[in-house]
């Protein structure tokens, strides 16, 4: 969302720039403050670019984190013999780990393209993540 509205301040400024330079100067001048205009532009995106992909990788590291705490307690709890002998036990430990695997699947076939969707995505995605997190404590402390 920064990242988009960064492009959006950075284009109107170089509009503005080029409407104000180009009504006073000669046709030289103003093709190469166009230039150094579309440069500035161009490494701000790229700024950008790079602070988002590492926004992304800080939170597939986030989540991958999650998925691998829940997935240690859902081992445990299949590890207790005594309790998996009982039909609804073992569906819940099922259900929970059905869930975690269908977050990890998610997470890792999350495309990275566009700015506005992966927050839309990393929203969701985190959300449901801590639903999940949060019924595998409860689960725990049932026992």
């Amino acid at each position: 969302m920064k990242y988009i509205q960064s492009m959006i301040v950075l284009a109107a400024i170089v509009f503005c720039l080029g409407t104000a330079v180009s009504s006073c100067m000669d046709s030289d001048r103003k093709v190469d403050d166009v230039n150094e205009n579309v440069k500035a532009a161009k490494e701000k995106f790229e700024e950008n670019k790079q602070e988002l992909t590492q926004q992304i990788e800080d939170f597939k590291l986030k989540l991958n984190n999650k998925y691998e705490y829940n997935k240690t307690e859902l081992i445990k709890f299949k590890n207790d013999k005594k309790r998996m002998a009982e039909a609804s036990y073992r569906a819940r430990v099922a259900e929970l780990e059905f869930q975690n695997e269908r977050m990890k699947a998610k997470l890792d076939s999350a495309q990275t393209n566009a700015a506005i969707e992966w927050e839309s995505f990393k929203k969701d995605l985190d959300h449901e993540m801590d639903d999940l997190e949060k019924s595998v404590r409860e689960f725990e402390q049932k026992l």
